[in-house]
Order: C-alpha cells, then sequence, then structure tokens
C-alpha cells in the first residue's frame, strides 16, 4: 500500500502542489485500494477449473464494488470515515461477500441435441425416449421445457412428450403420437439456469422418427453441442479466433497463454476475458495489428505483436475522443496486480 500511496501523492502533487493531504487518511485510503486489488489478483484462482475462476472472479467484482466502492462514496459524502471503512474492508470480508453472491450468471446452460427413430407401438405413456445430457457452467440447476414441436393433436390439452425432473424425454399422450406416426418431429427444448424465465437460455433440439415397425425404425443417436458461452451471445457464435496474439492453449486450466500478450480465456463472438485486462472485444486489424474494445475505457485500443525478449510489459494506444486521454499504455505483465502505466497521464492505473 506504500507504494500506492506515493503514486496517489505524488499525482495529486502534479495536479496541485499547493494541496495537502492527509497522511494517514492518505495510507488508510491505499490500503483499502491495495485489498481490493489483491483479492482481484489471488493467483490461487488460477488452480480453479477455467469457468468456475471467471464466476469467482465476477462475484469478487461485484463484492469490491459493494464493499469498497460504495463504501468510499459514503466516505465522499461524510456519512463514514475512511478510518472506519478500513476497519471493516478485509480480504476475508470481501471474499464472504463474495460467496453470497449467488446470482452470479456468466454461462447459459450446455444441452446436447440428438437425432433418433423409435418404435413407438412399443411404448406406453411414460416410456423414456432418451435421457437428454444438460450441464451448466455455473453449476446451477437447469430446468428443460420443450417449446416448440410439441403438438396437442387431440386438443384434449394433453401433450404427446414431457420431460421429467430427471431430464428424461418421455411419452405423454399416446392417443398424439399414434396420430403422428411416421412423422419426423422436431422438437427444441428450452434450458433455463435461472428459474426466471429472463434472460439468456440455452437451447437443443431432438428429431425423432415415429415408426411402427422394426423394419422401418433405425436409431441414429448423434448430435451438435451447443458450446457453452458468456451471457448476451448468441448460441451460434464461433469460439473466437486468437491466432493474432500467438497463443498456446493450456489443455490443463482451459487457458491460453502468449509471452507478449499474457494469459486469457477465449469466449466466443470476438470476446475474450483477459487475466489482467478483464474483458476485452478482440478485432484483427489490416495493418497486421488488432484492436480490442475495452469496457473499462469505454473505447478501442490498437496494438501489434511484440518483442517476446522484452515481455514484461504489452504496450497498446488507446483512441478516445479526448485527446489528453489518448495516448499509450503499458500493461505489467509480471505484476501480480492488474496496473498499467498510462503515458499519456505519466501515472499508474489499477483494475
Amino acid at each position: 500500500s506504500s507504494s500506492v500511496a506515493s503514486i496517489t501523492q505524488n499525482s495529486l502533487a502534479k495536479v496541485d502542489s499547493s494541496k495537502t493531504v492527509n497522511t494517514n487518511d492518505l495510507s488508510e485510503f491505499s490500503s483499502v485500494l491495495t485489498t481490493s486489488n489483491a483479492v482481484l489478483a489471488d493467483n490461487s484462482l488460477l488452480a480453479l477449473d477455467s469457468k468456475q475462476m471467471l464466476k469467482n472472479l465476477s462475484q469478487r467484482q461485484i463484492a469490491v464494488e459493494e464493499e469498497v466502492i460504495l463504501g468510499l462514496q459514503d466516505v465522499a459524502k461524510g456519512i463514514k470515515t475512511i478510518t472506519s471503512l478500513t476497519t471493516v474492508v478485509s480480504e476475508e470480508t470481501i471474499i464472504n461477500s463474495a460467496n453470497l453472491q449467488l446470482g452470479v450468471n456468466q454461462f447459459v446452460p450446455q444441452g446436447k441435441s440428438v437425432e433418433l427413430s423409435v418404435v413407438y407401438t412399443n411404448y406406453s405413456s411414460g416410456g423414456l425416449i432418451v435421457q437428454l445430457e444438460i450441464s451448466d457452467g455455473d453449476g446451477d440447476p437447469v430446468t428443460v421445457t420443450i417449446s416448440q414441436g410439441n403438438t396437442d393433436m387431440d386438443k384434449d390439452n394433453n401433450l404427446p412428450f414431457t420431460v421429467n425432473s430427471q431430464n428424461q424425454l418421455i411419452f405423454s399422450d399416446m392417443d398424439d403420437v399414434k396420430q403422428l406416426a411416421g412423422q419426423e418431429i422436431n422438437l427444441v427444448f428450452k434450458l433455463d439456469d435461472k428459474g426466471d424465465d429472463l434472460g439468456a437460455h440455452g437451447e437443443l433440439t431432438a428429431k425423432i422418427k415415429l415408426a411402427n415397425s422394426e423394419t422401418v425404425a433405425s436409431t441414429n443417436s448423434t448430435g451438435n453441442d451447443s458450446a457453452e458461452q458468456s451471457r448476451g451471445q448468441e448460441a451460434s457464435s464461433p469460439v473466437t479466433d486468437v491466432s493474432i496474439v500467438e497463443a498456446t492453449l493450456n489443455a490443463k486450466t482451459g487457458w491460453y497463454e502468449s509471452s507478449w500478450f499474457g494469459t486469457f480465456y477465449a469466449g466466443r463472438g470476438g470476446w475474450i476475458f483477459h487475466q489482467k485486462f478483464g474483458w476485452l472485444y478482440l478485432h484483427p486489424s489490416s495493418s497486421k495489428g488488432f484492436w480490442c474494445w475495452d469496457p473499462t475505457y469505454d473505447s478501442w485500443w490498437w496494438s501489434s505483436k511484440q518483442d517476446a525478449s522484452e515481455s514484461n510489459f504489452f504496450y497498446f494506444y488507446l483512441y478516445t475522443s479526448d485527446p489528453e486521454k489518448s495516448g499509450w499504455g503499458g500493461l505489467d505483465l509480471r505484476s501480480e496486480q492488474s496496473r498499467i502505466y498510462e503515458f499519456f497521464k505519466s501515472a499508474w492505473t489499477t483494475r
């Protein structure tokens, strides 16, 4: 925290050398920031499965906002003192708060689509057609419902197919099934891991050929994996192409590693989650470099391949509408903290 205090003191002095800052307040303020940074840059998270790590990071980010950022706002309003905030903010309290963030949901559920033929005359109501393969990257329970293709042929308010609590597709109304005999039924399933029917959902399909004899039926169980993806992205989005940053996939962790760009997780539709930058939208440039949309800066920055022998820093050029907030930045790849030196401000900033 002493280095943070020193940087803060020097920055304030550059703005107005006549201003003085209470040394104790500055030290306590720096202590709070150092604590929150340590929680977010915890190396022990690297031992987790990549999806669990992403969820933990999101939980901790929310906890930092609730425990630290809102607390500092109360200090600014005079509701509490920086000393009182320091006494209640610790790595333990932030992590405990993070563990209570049960609503964090980074991934839509995953399912495997199926295609098969069944001899419906061998079944009765409640008969098992297929066990659906469902999972969720957040570890949440998943509710499966049939959203399309389940037609009540005889209008008796009983549908031909249903999904039970074990995620098994079963026959329900055999009178409807008989009327569908000989057809290929295309069922669409909605996968909901929140139980509130809001936001993005996973999806899978089942193509079922209803045959009435063994000679007509031929079982063919194949499918397409609907890949796990960050919320807000389309299910059809491809995994982000990261070849531009010359990264190698670590098969053990599922994260990519680049000697000059750092460590990151490849999402979908152009998005990646960088170990130090956070979320970035990666877009190749025609000039042999690449652009990144950085939500923290709310702007684009540009960079290109860098000399791996000088890999202590990753350099980029930030473009904004304000010339005073545009220019070169350097991400410290060796630091345990996520810190960036902004040359256009002659100052460090952390994430």
